[in-house]
């Protein structure tokens, strides 16, 4: 049974952080939803695009006080994706997740298109990669909770989790957005 929500509903898909505030500012009373996406793609030829390893969807409402017609929307749209095979999940604090998957966009992603490496061939190329990578996750974590909101949830626990997301990747890893 589909729950009653409105269809008027602005989705925010891209990455960053506090991306939803323009949004909000032109649809001020449309259920805003923001989503987080794990979806690690890499162009193995000039007309082919392999994805890996994972592939996530989170969704939430800009913001997390929203309304509770807000969230049913939130929740409509999970079950839509959800019942087209897609693995999404409704978030509480889409902006707790958005700064975890910063973790990850604001280290590896930088730090692998200045090498011109993949990820798993960058944290495999020296003994001090992971090291490396780490110390530049646990710097975004303490800009996540330096922030005026203050995000004590991204956390060393965190930074460990996002750190074993990347390692889990086979050789020779995604290319990175750059």
């Amino acid at each position: 049974m589909r729950p009653a929500v409105s269809v008027d509903a602005t989705i925010a898909l891209q990455n960053g952080i506090n991306i939803e505030a323009p949004f909000r500012a032109l649809f001020v009373t449309n259920p805003l939803l923001s989503a987080v996406l794990y979806t690690p793609v890499s162009q193995t030829s000039p007309t082919t695009f392999a994805d890996s390893l994972l592939d996530m969807i989170y969704l939430g409402t800009y913001t997390a006080s929203a309304p509770t017609t807000h969230k049913a929307a939130a929740e409509y749209l999970t079950q839509a994706l959800y019942a087209g095979v897609a693995s999404a999940t409704q978030i509480e604090d889409i902006q707790l997740e958005r700064w975890k998957k910063l973790l990850i966009n604001g280290s590896e992603n930088s730090v692998c298109a200045l090498c011109g490496l993949r990820d798993a061939t960058f944290l495999q190329s020296s003994m001090g990669a992971v090291g490396f990578l780490r110390d530049v996750m646990r710097e975004i974590a303490a800009t996540a909770t330096a922030t005026a909101v203050g995000y004590e949830g991204i956390d060393e626990g965190v930074v460990e989790e996002q750190m074993e997301l990347l390692l889990a990747r086979a050789l020779p890893g995604v290319m990175p957005s750059r």
